[in-house]
């Protein structure tokens, strides 16, 4: 069972407010799956000026959620664009996910199920990230491991 973790909260602040004296914290609630549960914050990005993404995990890391949240407003709006679980390890996803220019869209690496069971660790991308509706698609596959998306050009389609 192990010693409890801290409690972890994520805050934003509008720096712009900040510079007019107006320092107001405004918190991005964890995904309400995680409630009942110790929860872990793996990571955070800023895709654009109003949009805040969060990695969060449960205490046994099987069960991962990825969080998009609308912060242009005193109350932040949030989506999950991704949830996974594993049942027979944990997950690994302590690195942000690169994000279209836009912050819509995201690459990462998830586990994908192979022809004979197997699970590998390749790239997918999520379209729609900020919908009720997000689409993921797997765009590499095999035998091997992907490790690291090192660039994204989105003119030309290539990673």
């Amino acid at each position: 069972s192990g010693t409890t973790n801290p409690t972890i909260k994520l805050f934003c602040v509008d720096l712009d407010m900040v510079v007019q004296g107006n320092v107001t914290l405004m918190e991005i609630e964890h995904p309400p799956e995680l409630s009942t549960t110790e929860r872990i914050l793996a990571a955070v990005n800023f895709p654009t000026d109003s949009l805040v993404y969060a990695t969060w995990m449960n205490r046994v890391q099987n069960r991962a959620y990825f969080q998009l949240c609308d912060v242009d407003s005193l109350l932040p709006n949030c989506t999950i664009a991704l949830s996974y679980s594993e049942k027979n390890g944990w997950v690994e996803q302590f690195e942000a996910p690169m994000f279209s220019k836009d912050g819509t869209s995201f690459l990462l690496i998830l586990p994908q199920k192979q022809k004979d069971g197997s699970n590998w660790r390749h790239i997918a991308l999520v379209t729609n990230a900020t919908s009720d509706d997000p689409t993921t698609t797997a765009l590499t596959s095999g035998y091997f491991v992907v490790t690291e998306i090192l660039s994204w050009d989105q003119e030309n389609s290539y990673l």
